[in-house]
């Protein structure tokens, strides 16, 4: 299992936090493509992309805010 820099997941669970958005279609090696809805997303010859790195952060600050409106 590869790990990315600057982290500690491996490839494979950052690819199972990904997935869990709605909004993604596929997963590249550096990109992912998503659909029209995605606040992350830019537009890059004709497709919506956003970076592995803005999925991750979206999906983790999506939790936190989650587990706070519960907590409340």
């Amino acid at each position: 299992m590869k790990k990315t820099e600057g982290n500690r997941m491996t490839v494979d669970q950052e690819n199972r936090i990904i997935r869990k958005c709605n909004h993604v279609k596929s997963i590249g090696a550096m990109a992912v493509y998503v659909d029209t809805g995605c606040r992350r997303a830019n537009m890059i010859k004709g497709v919506m992309v956003s970076s592995r790195r803005r999925c991750l952060e979206c999906m983790i600050t999506t939790k936190r805010n989650e587990l706070q409106q519960t907590a409340i």
